[in-house]
């Protein structure tokens, strides 16, 4: 528990420094990093719970079971099964949509906060250089 602290607090001191650079794409790294990573997971978990629309294939010691209105080919083995006897437990489009979408909102969460940082400290180095630029022309 500790540990994950301590990784926390480095990176967000990370993200400190990388945003007071001059170079403003430097204090976006960790930003994208995070985004990157929210779209892996979200990502892996729609590969792992995939809606195919276009018929389902089940390999049974060589018999291939398709789903009613597939294309079949008839020097094989091949059963349909017919639209009442379909899984039940195949979930839909929205319910694959509604699974995902919380999980890409709670894994952006720290993407967010990293945004945060960067814009406030960007803010912040502008207000500067604005203050600055116009105490040199009161000099002059």
């Amino acid at each position: 528990m500790l540990l994950l602290i301590l990784l926390f607090t480095l990176s967000v001191l990370l993200q400190i420094y990388l945003s007071k650079r001059k170079n403003k794409w430097l204090g976006l790294i960790i930003p994208i990093l995070c985004f990157v990573n929210s779209l892996v997971m979200v990502l892996s978990v729609a590969v792992f719970s995939t809606v195919n629309s276009t018929g389902v294939e089940v390999f049974v010691q060589n018999v291939q079971v398709y789903k009613e209105g597939s294309e079949q080919d008839p020097a094989s083995e091949k059963y349909v099964i017919p639209e009442s006897e379909k899984d039940e437990n195949e979930p839909s489009l929205a319910e694959g949509i509604a699974q995902v979408a919380p999980m890409f909102l709670i894994f952006n969460i720290p993407t967010l906060g990293y945004l945060g940082i960067y814009i406030i400290i960007r803010k912040k180095l502008k207000n500067v250089t604005n203050l600055e630029k116009m105490n040199i022309l009161d000099l002059e």
